[in-house]
């Protein structure tokens, strides 16, 4: 909420708009913003794993447009070559941004790309969260079987805008309850309901625990100070020499990153600005 505020104490100090975050402690990536740009950098992380014989699995996801660009084609065929435990999953909403399917690609399923680069494609309802559950384990158990990579289309739709500024008025109103009408999470509570998994009292519990967490992060958030100005240059470039070796040399902790001193080559486990050895996560990185 405070990246959303835009406030000083935010995961990118007030530098960002919304989404462009990540949390490395707990294996996420940032994103970047034209979504297939963000696939071979997936597969670099993919790579990194097998290299390292973790028995890790990326899901690197992204929209229908995305899948019309070059990097998806480039990441796919490199993970297929190299057998990364990587799964690609594709959220099909039917519009690229404006633009519908019938003008992005002419296929029925976009799974269907899949055999191309002689992978494991299969589509799916993507508003039944069971059979999403499902079908992303038995590709997890495929990728971690070591036969390469798979590819997923989660078949949904995106009943708001691409962003705050996007009416959607390029979406036909039918399309657009008969949609609504499938809301995964309607469905799903009224699967738990069928099931007596839910009930009454644990549903406004549940309800009660969620508005409580949001009401906090709100508040948490507007009380939060803006950015100081003094800082405005700060991060835009980098400084003079090696500033920290970022965890243990040759850690595979993933929240830690081996960095080099791209002047010697050689790890930053030696020297700082301090002139004396320094241990520090990417979140403390972060936070200077």
């Amino acid at each position: 909420m405070t990246q959303w505020l835009a406030r000083g104490n935010s995961p990118a100090l007030g530098r960002d708009g919304q989404i462009h975050i990540g949390d490395m402690h707990h294996g996420i990536v940032p994103m970047i913003s034209m979504l297939g740009e963000s696939l071979p950098v997936a597969c670099g992380v993919a790579l990194t794993m097998k290299m390292r014989k973790r028995s890790s699995v990326v899901l690197a996801s992204m929209g229908d447009g995305a899948t019309s660009t070059g990097p998806f084609h480039e990441a796919l065929n490199f993970a297929s070559v190299q057998k990364l435990p990587i799964v690609f999953i594709i959220e099909n909403n039917g519009y690229a941004y404006s633009t519908p399917t019938y003008q992005e690609f002419a296929i029925a399923n976009l799974s269907d790309r899949a055999v191309a680069y002689g992978i494991l494609g299969e589509s799916v309802d993507g508003n039944d969260v069971l059979k999403v559950v499902g079908t992303v384990e038995r590709a997890v158990e495929h990728v971690r079987g070591g036969k390469g990579p798979a590819l997923i289309e989660c078949k949904t739709f995106r009943v708001r805008g691409h962003s705050e500024a996007d009416k959607a008025d390029y979406v036909p109103p039918k399309l657009r309850e008969e949609w609504l009408a499938k809301d995964p999470i309607p469905r799903f509570e009224e699967y738990l309901t069928r099931e007596k998994i839910l009930i009454p009292t644990s549903k406004a519990e549940i309800e009660g625990q969620v508005k409580a967490v949001v009401e906090d992060a709100v508040n948490f958030a507007e009380q939060s100070p803006a950015p100081d100005p003094a800082t405005v240059a700060d991060y835009i470039f980098a400084p003079e020499g090696p500033i920290a070796i970022i965890g243990e040399p040759g850690s595979d902790d993933p929240r830690y990153i081996n960095a080099l001193d791209h002047r010697t080559g050689k790890p930053f486990n030696t020297v700082t600005r301090t002139g004396k050895p320094e241990f520090v996560t990417t979140e403390e990185v972060g936070r200077r």
